[in-house]
């Protein structure tokens, strides 16, 4: 997944949660994030005081 910020400027840890709300996976911010141990369903990504919903089919 390649990951586009509003502001260039945030370097925030990312955040993926489930659609439960359990974290998912955490780490520093990269432009490219690997998201293939995942399963399939609808996320939440979070970086800094931004939030994304995605799916992974």
């Amino acid at each position: 997944m390649y990951i586009k910020t509003k502001n260039p400027l945030v370097r925030d840890k990312i955040e993926i949660y489930n659609f439960l709300g359990t974290k998912q996976l955490e780490t520093e911010f990269k432009q490219e994030i690997d998201v293939s141990g995942l399963r399939a369903g609808v996320y939440f990504l979070r970086i800094g005081n931004e939030y994304l919903k995605f799916m992974k089919l």
